[in-house]
Order: C-alpha cells, then sequence, then structure tokens
C-alpha cells in the first residue's frame, strides 16, 4: 500500500488511532483460540481449572458482542462532549479489568465480565476510530486511510490466532492485557479531529489540527472558513430522535445500519470463533483448523494491504457489490459440502471447506472496508457520531446472534442449514448493495453530504437543504471544497 509522503501525518495518526481496534480484534479471535481447552469434554491440558459446557462457551463468546451492542447507545455522546482523542484514551482503560481473567481463571463469572467489558470497549471504539479517521483524512486518501479499520482488525485476528493456540491461557489474557499500553503511549501524542474543534467553535485549535494534519495545504485559512460555514449551514443539533425522524438523515442512516448488520450476519463473527470446532479433522496432521483459521487471515491482512487503494480506484460500491458477489457462491459451496458431507470422510475432499474458508477471507475485502466508512461520510460534524455509534450496534447484534446460535443451529440442523443460510443473508447483502448504497469515491465529505440533503420543490427543483440557501456561504464553499 503506496501512500504520497505529504499524507505521512494522516497516515501514522489512522494507523496508530487502530491500535485499540487490533486489540478488540484479538480479543473476538480470543474463542478460536482457547474454546478447545476450555472445553468440558477435552483434558485440562494448561491447568485452567475452568471447565465450559456448549452453552456456557456460546456466552462467552457473545457477550463481547453484547457489550458491544450497549455502549455505543451513549457514546456518540460521550465522544461529542469530549472529543475523539480523549473519548479513545479513556475507551483503553475498558480493557484493563481483562487482568480479571488471569487474577481468577477458574470463574465463569469473571469471564463473561471480562467479555462483556471488552464488548462496551470495542463498541466504544468502534464508534470513534472511523469517525476520527475520517474527519483527519485528505478526500483523494480517505478510502485508503479509512482501511486502516479493517487491516488493523485482521492484523489482530492474525496475531491472536498465530500466538494463541501455542502458549498457555494465562499468557494469552497477559499479553492481551498489556497491549493497551502501547496505543496509550502513541495516541496521547496525535492531535484532536479539526472538525471537533470546530464543533466547539474553538476555530484557534482547529487550524493548529488542520496544518498538522495537512501540511502540504497553502488555503488553510479558506479551507477552514469553508469548513466552519458548511458545519453552521448543516449541523442543527443530532440526536438519535432527530436522525431517525427527519427526512435527510432516515434514508442513509437506515443503509448504514443495515450494511452494518448484514456484514455480521453473513457469518464472518462465527466463521473466526468456531472455525476450530466446524472445519473437519484432516487425515494428516501437518494442516488442520488452527492452521486453516491462521492462513485464513494472513490471506485477509495481505489482500488488505495490497488492494487497500481500490477503496479511491474502484469505489465503495462496486467493491462491496463484488465482494458479496463472491460471498454468495462460497457460502452456499460451503452448504452443499455440509450436505452431502455431514460427517468428515477423512480423504482429500474434507480440503473442500478449507479452500473455501480461505478464499472468503480473501473475498471479504469489499465486506470488511466498506460498512465502517460509510457512517463518517453520509454525515455532518455532529451526526457523525450518532451514525457510527448506531452502525456499532448493528455490528454488534449481527455478531451477538450469529455467535450465540450458530452452535445450537447446527447441532439441531446441521452444518448446511447454518452455511444455506448466510448464502441467503449474502443475497440480501448485494441486493441492499445495488439499490441503496450511495457512491462516495472521490467526493468530499460536504459533497456527499449534499446528496442525503437533496428535496424537491413544487416546481420540480432539485434543492439541497440547507447547504444551498446562502449564495454567498456557498460560493466560498464550491471555491475551495476541491481543496479539502
Amino acid at each position: 500500500m503506496l501512500i504520497d509522503s505529504k499524507y505521512l501525518r494522516q497516515f501514522l495518526a489512522a494507523n496508530i488511532v487502530s491500535i485499540i481496534l487490533f486489540v478488540c480484534a484479538c480479543w473476538v479471535a480470543w474463542p478460536s483460540s482457547v474454546n478447545k481447552k476450555l472445553y468440558i469434554g477435552n483434558k485440562d491440558v494448561d491447568g485452567i481449572g475452568l471447565r465450559l459446557d456448549e452453552t456456557q462457551i456460546t456466552w462467552v463468546v457473545s457477550l463481547l458482542d453484547l457489550g458491544t451492542a450497549v455502549s455505543p447507545l451513549f457514546s456518540s455522546y460521550f465522544i461529542n462532549s469530549i472529543g475523539r482523542k480523549n473519548a479513545l484514551l479513556i475507551v483503553s482503560l475498558f480493557f484493563l479489568p481483562t487482568w480479571l481473567m488471569v487474577w481468577d481463571s477458574t470463574s465463569f463469572t469473571y469471564v463473561c465480565i471480562a467479555r462483556f467489558l471488552i464488548g462496551f470497549g470495542k463498541g466504544l471504539s468502534f464508534t470513534a476510530v472511523p469517525v476520527y479517521i475520517n474527519e483527519i483524512s485528505d478526500h483523494t486518501v480517505r478510502g485508503m486511510l479509512g482501511s486502516s479499520v479493517h487491516t488493523s482488525m485482521t492484523l489482530g485476528l492474525l496475531f491472536s490466532l498465530c500466538v494463541g493456540p501455542y502458549i498457555s491461557y494465562t499468557a494469552l489474557n497477559t499479553i492481551f492485557s498489556v497491549i493497551p499500553l502501547l496505543f496509550l503511549s502513541l495516541f496521547v501524542f496525535m492531535p484532536e479531529s479539526p472538525y471537533y474543534y470546530i464543533m466547539k467553535k474553538n476555530y484557534t485549535a482547529a487550524e493548529k489540527s488542520l496544518r498538522w494534519f495537512r501540511p502540504y495545504d497553502t488555503n488553510i485559512e479558506r479551507n477552514l472558513k469553508a469548513m466552519v460555514d458548511n458545519h453552521e449551514r448543516l449541523d442543527k443539533g443530532a440526536s438519535y430522535w432527530k436522525m431517525i425522524t427527519h427526512r435527510n438523515t432516515i434514508r442513509p442512516l437506515l443503509i448504514v445500519t443495515v450494511v452494518a448488520f448484514l456484514q455480521r450476519m453473513s457469518g464472518i463473527t462465527a466463521l473466526v470463533a468456531y472455525s476450530s470446532t466446524t472445519l473437519p479433522e484432516l487425515s494428516f496432521t501437518w494442516f488442520g483448523p488452527n492452521e486453516c483459521i491462521i492462513l485464513f487471515t494472513l490471506l485477509m491482512t495481505i489482500t488488505n494491504f495490497s488492494c487497500a487503494s481500490f477503496m479511491d480506484i474502484m469505489g465503495r460500491k462496486l467493491l462491496l457489490c463484488i465482494s458479496v458477489s463472491c460471498g454468495i457462491v462460497l457460502m452456499s459451496l460451503f452448504s452443499m459440502y455440509y450436505y452431502v458431507y455431514p460427517k468428515p470422510s477423512h480423504s482429500y475432499i474434507d480440503l473442500i471447506p478449507y479452500v473455501v474458508f480461505v478464499t472468503y477471507g480473501m473475498c471479504f475485502l469489499g465486506m470488511g472496508n466498506v460498512p465502517p466508512t460509510l457512517p463518517s461520510e453520509y454525515f455532518n460534524t455532529s451526526q457523525r457520531t450518532y451514525a457510527s455509534a448506531t452502525a456499532s450496534v448493528g455490528f454488534a447484534v449481527g455478531s451477538f446472534l450469529t455467535s450465540k446460535f450458530y452452535l445450537i443451529v447446527q447441532r439441531d440442523c446441521g452444518s448446511h442449514v447454518v452455511f444455506l443460510i448466510f448464502a441467503i443473508v449474502h443475497v440480501f447483502y448485494l441486493l441492499v448493495g445495488l439499490f441503496f448504497v450511495q457512491e462516495t469515491k472521490g467526493k468530499t465529505l460536504e459533497e456527499i453530504q449534499a446528496k442525503f440533503y437533496k428535496t424537491r420543490s413544487p416546481t420540480g427543483e432539485d434543492n439541497i437543504a440547507f447547504y444551498k440557501s446562502n449564495s454567498t456561504i456557498n460560493t466560498i464553499i464550491e471555491n475551495n471544497i476541491t481543496k479539502l
């Protein structure tokens, strides 16, 4: 992934802030590394002392998603009140109680509490990080920098899956609890988003922040004025009630929420969490479920690094639709395999789900990168955090449902039914991508938001509500918008 040196500060800030998502991803993949170690039907090789049945394991896995679903409900107010940067620094403290898992690993209750708190911090992180990255990014590299959200997640998954199965339960939990300190020590030196300062009418600080992120910009004062004027035109105060009742915001809000929900309902969370128990054991010992999930995340990470610029070349909509279309085919192949072979055949036929699984990881590029970027592109400054929070709830609810009921449906109906459901979800996902997702490639945030603020006058002429109501301000914006 190549980036012009003039955008280096934006690239640095985007990748440092994404470390907190790396931590979140480590804990997302945690069950895949420890499920077999905790399962009551297996020997306690690590001397953990905690044994769980299938129902308890589903709760341990899904409580993270439940915590993720709860925290965004008030995170938007939190982020708008104290700032994107301060909110993320405080969020990292939610990961410290994970030490409970180290102090008393024999307590099922402690593990559940820790997983819920991790999910709570994850929900706040997924609300704030995409907003911060989009607000500091130049529109020419916003797609590429936005992909760092998905990249950090895949790196976290890869790290957890490469390390987890091969070290002790206590050592794994200790490592995960220390990584947030790295985030704190680095992100504390990054500036706050200029959009947050504009929202708080601290224009001196906004200019300072903008100069730090855009040292190449020779028209900072004019561009800042355009940003301020646009904020005053569009930002009439935001709340969840206003978002769902205003005709200009309800449509984009539904789009970002449904896209987020369908991404997780398509099965990615369950695939990562339960891959060690879903994939058939092979007749040879050098490659199995643990090695497959490592290869899965490795190829997902490599694909994301090498193809991140596709976000700004192909566009969000096309990339998403191609990715989802591949998912339909692959999930259908999964379902057909498990229908024909409900039990391992102990032959090379059992390699089919491994190949499909790894291929799905490579094709997840669009589904992984596009949904987190949309809330921050579709909405203006004060609305952004509410939209991002709502999308985070969509992510969390989808993850909770799939991780909680995956094993239950698999046990009662068979694996082929699970993957058939995932294939059907992908079909709905494709329809949403084709007919509702709006393309944002190469557009400034103001231009994107203007598309959703269109109203039709009685004479049939299109008007942009709040945006073109003042000709003087509009002239300033139009003259400077391309420099943002």
